[in-house]
């Protein structure tokens, strides 16, 4: 019982140096979930394409939503339409597509989409 009282009759530098290595010991982990990049926004951006893209069932990637003047609306793109290849090729990842779409040496592209059952080639331009 000596030795536990002990350790709580510690002095008030001490009891104040505990509290205060915790802190510093669980801050890294905590600031590392704060600063985590949220996921991108067409509207947030200058993104001249204006569309984003996932994933249905875990197979196809589908257009999510388009912003309002993009390249994307322009060219009749539709939300809900499946990407089936960027410029003639074919993709299978939500990542794959966008490095091909984002890709800066582009100025025109074109998708292969699918509209229902219904093949669908969208051509968009998107530089200057």
């Amino acid at each position: 019982m000596a030795a536990f009282y002990s350790v709580f009759m510690l002095s008030s530098s001490r009891r104040l140096l505990y509290p205060l290595v915790m802190l510093l010991v669980a801050t890294p982990p905590l600031l590392s979930s704060r600063l985590a990049r949220p996921a991108p926004n067409p509207g947030d951006r200058d993104d001249p394409v204006g569309l984003t893209l996932g994933e249905k069932r875990g197979r196809s990637i589908v257009i999510t939503s388009l912003m309002n003047g993009g390249a994307a609306a322009r060219a009749g793109v539709a939300v809900g339409d499946e990407v089936d290849a960027v410029d003639h090729r074919p993709v299978t990842a939500v990542g794959m597509a966008r490095r091909l779409i984002d890709d800066p040496a582009r100025c025109d592209l074109a998708l292969d989409l699918r509209r229902g059952h219904a093949p669908l080639v969208a051509t968009l331009h998107y530089c200057g």
